[in-house]
């Protein structure tokens, strides 16, 4: 910015300023500092405004897209501010900035509706965040990452108007994609990409999932979590264990030779570590280990294709019981108002459905020594009790 208001008049654009003011909102509101972002934010407005305003010639239609985001931003930046009245207010702005200069219809109104619809969500107004939400659920694209995130909304406004069937219907439709999702992009990434996939996405199954799970309480989504977590977890397990399946029925001596020399820079990792080596070193041996299983998954054709065939259900697990054995699942998860608990999903032989249980509040465990865990019956109490007429007959 300094050196560009050091040019000669003639050479400025107001384009590049635009872009310098919201690089540097977006810069500002990564580390944190909203008062900063809104202040570029709304500088990079002005400009914008100022050629409209001025009927400049050169502002094309590319530059409306630019002007619509810049305000969708900045009502983010005020809402993340807790400003939500403004925050609204710009969203406003910009729904009616693309009555002007959008066809109707357009997905870009469904974003402005997703937007107003999580702003009046944060104002506990929550039929008006619905209607919104509905609005834009209808105006997004089939299966697209924006149309995730109205199916989130969707789910959020329907429980907490109590309209608990609707909820669920959304819940399930979400659930589809992201396992569609999981399915048909997981295959394509290296090992380390798929780590890093999983990471991200990792948070709906082990969190968002339980949580509307537990609070409409619905058979057919008890199902959909235990296989979500069996997903979630055997996907990366799975990779790994396929990777290593490939090279020893592979016969080939190169991938030989590579996956023995991915196994030694992996134990000199752990070496290193134990040694509290310099960062750098280990930084290093980190990037070669990772360029060399990358690499391995690359070559295999046949490799990245099992997660297509792998489809194990809560139904597969229930089949391999006995009638004396119980499978359990031990999640945890947030509530709305932010506090933890912990649950046991659990299928037995002639279950049904597997069984969610709330066994506790984050805090109790919390609060318990671990001096007492052997010592004391307090464990017992918070974890096993609750279970305790589902373990009758178990051996």
């Amino acid at each position: 910015l300094n050196l560009y208001n050091n040019r000669d008049s003639i050479l400025k654009f107001v384009s590049s300023y635009v872009d310098i003011y919201s690089n540097l909102a977006s810069l500002e509101y990564r580390r944190g500092n909203t008062d900063k972002a809104i202040h570029y934010q709304s500088l990079a407005i002005k400009k914008v405004e100022e050629q409209i305003n001025n009927k400049n010639t050169s502002f094309l239609l590319g530059d409306h897209y630019t002007n619509v985001n810049l305000m969708s931003n900045l009502s983010l930046y005020y809402l993340v501010n807790n400003e939500i009245d403004k925050a609204i207010d710009w969203e406003m702005k910009n729904l009616d900035y693309k009555k002007v200069y959008f066809i109707a219809g357009s997905p870009y109104f469904g974003y402005s509706h997703i937007n107003l619809g999580e702003a009046y969500f944060m104002k506990k107004e929550y039929e008006t965040a619905l209607r919104h939400t509905i609005l834009g659920y209808n105006l997004l694209a089939k299966d697209s990452i924006d149309k995730r995130r109205a199916l989130t909304n969707m789910v959020k406004n329907h429980f907490i108007l109590n309209k608990k069937s609707e909820a669920e219907k959304y819940l399930l439709e979400l659930n589809r994609i992201n396992n569609q999702r999981m399915k048909s992009l997981f295959t394509e990434l290296t090992y380390h990409e798929k780590k890093n996939f999983l990471d991200k996405q990792i948070r709906f199954y082990t969190d968002f999932l339980p949580r509307y799970t537990a609070g409409i309480n619905s058979d057919t989504l008890k199902t959909v979590l235990y296989d979500g977590i069996l997903l979630s977890k055997g996907a990366l397990l799975s990779s790994d264990i396929g990777l290593r399946k490939f090279i020893k029925n592979s016969n080939d001596s190169i991938y030989l030779e590579d996956y023995n020399r991915l196994q030694f820079y992996k134990r000199s990792i752990i070496k290193e570590l134990k040694n509290n080596r310099s960062s750098i070193i280990i930084d290093s041996l980190s990037n070669i280990a990772n360029e060399l299983e990358d690499s391995l998954i690359l070559k295999s054709k046949v490799y990245g294709n099992y997660l297509k065939n792998q489809s194990i259900t809560w139904k597969d697990i229930r089949s391999k019981l006995s009638s004396k054995c119980m499978a359990i699942e031990f999640i945890d998860f947030q509530l709305e108002n932010d506090s933890m608990v912990y649950a046991a999903l659990v299928l037995k032989k002639d279950y049904k459905a597997p069984k969610l249980i709330t066994l506790c509040n984050s805090d109790l465990l919390e609060n318990l020594d671990i001096k007492d865990t052997y010592t004391s019956p307090k464990l017992d109490n918070i974890i096993w009790k609750p279970l305790k007429e589902e373990l009758k007959d178990v051996d």
